[in-house]
């Protein structure tokens, strides 16, 4: 039988980074890039397939305003663009269920902007990866 979900049980790792301070509601979200298998579907009728070797993934995290992960992410950025060496690995693991999401490659793809206002607002942190591996 299979546990229940609980957010807290969630490990989400930036190479040695560990984010923090999550908003309420969606805080990561991963988007497969690539067409997975498609179908081709010849004048007569016969059906082929095709898979996409694309196995990349855009990695796309929440963080509250008080977070220091969009300070990290940041520096992360500017690091990639003043020496290229801004790479690091994401680790997406579930403690009650196993690993989720895996790149050994990934780098900040967009930092949070800034943004002002009466309330705390949260950041949102793009993130590109290299080859990407699910599991469910």
């Amino acid at each position: 039988m299979k546990q229940p979900y609980d957010p807290r049980q969630l490990l989400i790792a930036f190479g040695s980074h560990i984010p923090s301070a999550f908003p309420d509601g969606t805080f990561i979200s991963i988007e497969r890039h690539g067409d997975g298998v498609r179908k081709v579907v010849g004048a007569c009728g016969s059906v082929a397939r095709s898979a996409d070797p694309d196995k990349t993934a855009t990695v796309t995290l929440t963080v509250r305003w008080d977070s220091d992960t969009a300070k990290w992410a940041q520096e992360q950025y500017d690091r990639d663009n003043e020496t290229g060496d801004g790479a690091f690995s994401v680790q997406i693991k579930d403690l009650r269920g196993g690993l989720v999401f895996h790149a050994e490659e990934a780098w900040v793809e967009q930092p949070p902007d800034d943004e002002f206002a009466v309330e705390m607002s949260d950041h949102e942190i793009v993130i590109a990866t290299g080859e990407a591996t699910w599991n469910r």
